[in-house]
């Protein structure tokens, strides 16, 4: 957390290895920049997918990229001029931002943008996991007022109906379907260690209706659950070594 000298907040999370432990890792920063003041040509942007598209409160506009040399083609800029996304990169902008909606406490900034850029630097797997946490991150050290940590893991189904938690780019691949999930990890108010998790965004992928049947996806949903509670426990963790600094 704090990465980013430029930005009022920023965080640079990675995860590596697959369940074999041997795959390269994915890595992505991202950077709060703000709040500014919102006009016209940023509420009617289309380059950036938003928490929130009431005029009368805060929102936060997501731009999500991958850096050339991570297999994508954005340029590697967490400013905000910046060159065309990708439908892939819209689509997870759009999925992350709906994740915050929840998250951001938006009627506390009026009429304020907060520009949340997130860029993949090398995608090793689990990369829309990877930066929804570290967006999260960001926005909480960017002093942002939000009701909670955001978590995520990924999950795919492999050969044999095995779940595999935050599974590498070859295994997400070899996969048979695969559930991208984030939640809010909200903090329990009478100071138990424990936390409440709420869903906010669950993206499935595969072959025919998404790959996954009922049962399958309330397994897949119980798997990245615990497993994005963990992962909010870590941003949990970092934003407290930062705020000691």
């Amino acid at each position: 957390v704090g990465v980013h000298s430029t930005a009022e907040g920023s965080a640079f999370v990675e995860l590596g290895g697959g369940n074999n432990g041997k795959s390269r890792k994915t890595k992505v920063m991202a950077a709060a920049f703000g709040p500014r003041e919102a006009d016209k040509s940023s509420l009617l942007s289309s380059s950036s997918s938003s928490s929130s598209f009431s005029p009368s409160e805060g929102r936060v506009a997501v731009d999500l990229r991958s850096a050339p040399f991570s297999g994508g083609s954005a340029n590697l800029n967490l400013g905000r001029s910046r060159p065309a996304q990708t439908v892939a990169e819209r689509a997870s902008a759009s999925a992350l931002a709906a994740a915050l909606g929840p998250l951001v406490l938006s009627s506390l900034f009026p009429k304020l943008v907060v520009d949340l850029c997130v860029v993949v630097l090398e995608d090793g797997g689990s990369a829309l996991a990877a930066a929804a946490l570290a967006a999260g991150a960001a926005l909480a050290d960017a002093g942002v007022p939000m009701s909670g940590v955001l978590g995520a893991a990924s999950v795919v189904r492999a050969e044999g109906g095995r779940l595999l938690l935050d599974p590498s780019a070859e295994e997400e691949a070899a996969a048979e379907a695969r559930c991208d999930l984030l939640a809010v990890s909200i903090s329990n108010s009478s100071g138990s260690s424990n936390s409440n998790s709420t869903i906010t965004q669950v993206c499935l992928g595969g072959g025919g209706a998404g790959g996954w049947t009922a049962d399958g996806v309330e397994a897949a949903v119980a798997s990245g659950s615990a497993a994005a509670g963990v992962a909010s426990g870590a941003v949990r963790a970092a934003l407290l070594r930062r705020a000691m600094e």
